[in-house]
């Protein structure tokens, strides 16, 4: 019904296979709970309720109709929420979900949280959550909207939703498809790479790679790359020894690495997500979260109210974001400086550090090009009268990609993991992928000092589960 994707990707980028969801961490129970509500949240449609196209488009009538079969209590659906809600959600949400689910799952559960809505004329006159009807089920939902007591369950059913929502119409098969995208008339970027992008990894020759070593090959790898290396076979400890540690590859830590490399010190980055390049950019929204962004982009703040958007890769938010550079405004640099004592900030060491930061990174507020929202936005302020500005963007003035959220596939853009990050490793620094940075390492700073203690190092974990050992970066002079 739509075009195969022509374009090549990384694996980690492309869609997921049957085998990621056979394994679940849920009883049998809590899944048939969970189709249920999952079959609330977006049930099949009936043939009666589509909309005749006129156009006489086959394919668009075909699509429709296959549209209005899906639901998501098809498989693989409730099995990506499962997995989705294990992966990647917080203790404390993955409990309320759990208890949504075991209510559900029994009579007197449901008959808690759904009252008379679950009785039945038949033995044994109460049913549970997954045998009553959906029309009946949707007024129980709709119930938990409108009781305070009801607050826990409420919470459980809107993060199931969430789930379920971006399972649905983002989560991508084997073949990198989706069957709801024709219907919607959604179409993935196909934007091709720039020639000098085709293969090139700059940061290829000084980064470990945590995803393809096994606990035989990692400490070769990182001694190619210049480092120090000793085991503690009692602890299963790989130890290395550097001048500085930096945690996290993005706007912050790229720069402080080029910074301190170009000065002379032996820098070591550690990176949790992994390395991307334009060539391995997929566009493909579910992958693309789940590998670039911090918790698959499924980030809530404590109250639920708000989702948080993070880069979890080589680049870090630098390497996702749209490309807006805003310097720190006169008004907030003042605040900074004059009620918060920060004088910093008003000097002339800090605008020059922002104009090499920015001319380093390509900055310009000349792009000729900007998304059909963005045109519709302008218009209608400039309909009320309102004062329009173009935002300064870290890239040519003719790059429009439209799916720089999920990695620049035309290499345009101007992240860390292009420029600063280039320029560490060009000067000695190692970056090291899938590092999870758990502790930092202290010891006492001796008598007459300021602070009692110093950071002497970092323990880390690797994440690929072939790997057993942890890493600790250690400081030099310790």
């Amino acid at each position: 019904m739509y075009e195969e994707r022509e374009t090549e990707c990384h694996p980690l980028l492309q869609g997921d296979r049957d085998e990621d969801f056979k394994t679940i961490s849920l009883c049998s129970s809590e899944m048939e709970s969970l189709t249920s509500i999952c079959e609330v949240i977006l049930p099949s449609l009936s043939p009666n309720s589509l909309t005749q196209n006129h156009d006489n488009n086959k394919s668009d009538d075909e699509s429709i109709k296959l549209f209005s079969t899906l639901s998501a209590s098809q498989y693989p659906i409730p099995n990506k929420v499962a997995r989705l809600l294990v992966k990647r959600a917080f203790f404390e949400a993955i409990m309320v979900v759990r208890l949504v689910l075991k209510l559900c799952s029994s009579r007197v559960g449901t008959l808690l949280i759904g009252g008379s809505l679950c009785f039945s004329v038949k033995w044994p006159y109460i049913n549970k959550f997954s045998e009553i009807s959906l029309e009946r089920r949707e007024k129980i939902v709709q119930k938990w909207f409108k009781h305070h007591f009801l607050t826990p369950v409420r919470l459980g059913f809107v993060f199931i939703k969430s789930l379920c929502l971006l399972a649905f119409f983002s989560q991508v098969n084997e073949k990198s498809k989706n069957p709801t995208w024709e219907a919607i008339g959604y179409n993935v970027a196909t934007t091709k790479q720039h020639p000098n992008q085709q293969n090139n990894r700059p940061l290829q020759k000084n980064m470990v790679e945590i995803i393809n070593e096994t606990d035989h090959t990692l400490v070769n790898s990182l001694m190619q790359k210049g480092l120090h290396v000793t085991e503690n076979l009692k602890e299963n400890i790989c130890k290395i020894t550097c001048d500085v540690v930096i945690i996290g590859s993005g706007c912050g830590g790229g720069v402080a690495a080029a910074v301190l490399a170009k000065s002379g010190k032996k820098v070591v980055l550690l990176e949790k997500g992994d390395y991307f390049t334009p060539k391995d950019y997929s566009s493909l929204e579910g992958p693309s979260l789940d590998q670039m962004y911090e918790s698959g982009g499924i980030l809530p703040t404590l109250d639920g109210k708000l989702m948080i958007q993070a880069g979890s890769t080589v680049g870090g938010g630098s390497a996702v974001n749209w490309s807006a550079c805003i310097k720190t405004p006169t008004s907030v640099l003042t605040e900074w400086a004059e009620e918060h004592n920060m004088k910093l900030y008003r000097t002339h060491e800090y605008a020059s550090a922002m104009d090499i930061v920015c001319e380093r990174i390509g900055v310009t507020d000349k792009c000729v090009k900007i998304g059909f929202q963005n045109q519709v936005f302008r218009k209608g302020c400039e309909s009320l009268g309102l004062k329009v500005e173009d935002v300064p963007q870290n890239a040519s003035k003719d790059h429009y990609c439209g799916s720089c959220c999920f990695g620049c596939p035309t290499g345009d853009k101007k992240g860390t993991d292009s420029t600063w990050l280039v320029d560490a490793v060009d000067h000695g620094a190692v970056i090291i992928t899938g590092c999870k940075a758990e502790k930092l390492l202290f010891t006492e700073n001796g008598e007459g000092k300021r602070r009692g203690k110093r950071c002497v190092g970092v323990l880390s974990q690797l994440m690929n589960q072939k790997i057993s050992k942890r890493l600790q970066s250690l400081l030099e002079d310790h």
